[in-house]
């Protein structure tokens, strides 16, 4: 299974109020998409894993025990194609730890 590393640039672009995605970079390039273009990747090999790298992190909701973190990215290609996603956080309150980190394409 790849693991692929998800980096920060220090630039976010702003398209619209509701689209302001953060520009990233990847180390392995993501592949191109298939199924016409509606944000599904085939990954030979299985999912691969991903890893933050200084992501920014927008606090979206905090409740009793969690804080739960959210941002828009934009991972740009070797080609100069971008694709875009979020990325989510869930930090537990109580333990002060990271309980999920995710990334999705959709």
């Amino acid at each position: 299974m790849k693991t692929i590393k998800i980096t920060y640039t220090g630039k976010q672009e702003i398209y619209h109020d509701y689209f302001k995605p953060f520009i990233c970079k990847s180390d392995i390039d993501l592949p191109k998409m298939y199924n016409q273009g509606y944000n599904s990747f085939r990954f030979v090999g299985g999912e691969p894993n991903f890893i933050n790298d200084n992501l920014p992190a927008i606090l979206k909701r905090d409740t009793t025990n969690y804080l739960f973190y959210e941002c828009q990215i934009q991972v740009l290609r070797k080609d100069n194609t971008t694709v875009s996603g979020y990325y989510y956080k869930t930090i537990n309150k109580n333990t002060n730890k990271i309980e999920s980190e995710n990334f999705c394409f959709d």
